[in-house]
Formats: C-alpha cells, sequence, structure tokens
C-alpha cells in the first residue's frame, strides 16, 4: 500500500508541475499575476533593511509550501470524487 501511495504522490507533484506549466503558457491573468507577484517581492527586498530580508525569503517558501499542501490535497479528493462519480454512472 505504501509503494502504491508514494507513486501516486510522485504521480500529483509531476501533474502539478505539468499543470503549473500549461497555465503559465496558456492563461495571461495567470501569467500577469506571477509577475507582479515577482515584482512586489523585488520591491520588498530592495526596501527592507538587510536583517529582514530573510523573512520574505521565508514566508515565500512558507507560502509555497502550504499552497502546495492545498493543491495536493485538492487534486487527491478530486480524484476520489472522480472515483466515486464513476460509481454512480455505471
Amino acid at each position: 500500500m505504501q509503494n502504491i501511495l508514494e507513486r501516486f504522490n510522485s504521480f500529483l507533484s509531476d501533474r502539478i508541475v505539468e499543470l503549473d506549466n500549461e497555465m503559465s503558457t496558456s492563461n495571461t491573468e495567470y501569467d500577469s499575476l506571477v509577475k507582479l507577484g515577482i515584482e512586489y517581492y523585488q520591491i520588498l527586498q530592495e526596501h527592507l533593511p538587510k536583517n529582514l530580508q530573510p523573512i520574505i525569503f521565508k514566508l515565500d517558501e512558507n507560502t509555497s509550501f502550504i499552497q502546495s499542501m492545498i493543491q495536493e490535497f485538492m487534486y487527491l479528493e478530486g480524484f476520489k470524487d472522480g472515483m466515486r462519480m464513476k460509481g454512480w454512472m455505471e
């Protein structure tokens, strides 16, 4: 069972990266928001004192980790829901 879960988690990670790449190339609003976020990050880095700059990196890292957890959870739940619906349609 553990091996199946590890393979599924690997599949989820690969699929999330694939979808992110697809979004960034096909969705101009997504691309604009990403660029705006980078711009905000650079402005903060430029204007914060040196001793506070690492906090921005830690915040970004933490936010990315949380977002990744949410994405994986939502994808897994969507997969489960799809399997349940398949059972209903048969």
